[in-house]
């Protein structure tokens, strides 16, 4: 058995930098520039070539890691 059977790889980038967009440069603002960033997952029985638009959030990815990792909550 490969090591692609049990390992989730997972591609995240961290939110982009404005480069003179709408007169700025830095990357704490709502605009798409800098809101739209990738996040690509791949794990064992995924389903391949799945593409959200749904927006997430930090706060969205340990549960979904916790979820993947088969560890559930000591409390719910």
């Amino acid at each position: 058995v490969g090591a692609l059977s049990n390992t989730v790889i997972i591609f995240m980038s961290d939110n982009g930098w404005f480069y003179g967009e709408h007169r700025l440069s830095s990357k704490e603002l709502a605009y798409e520039e800098s809101i739209r960033i990738p996040l690509y997952i791949r794990s064992p029985g995924g389903r391949a070539g799945v593409v959200s638009n749904d927006l997430v959030i930090n706060n969205d990815l340990a549960p979904t890691l916790a979820a993947l990792g088969g560890v559930t909550a000591p409390y719910e």
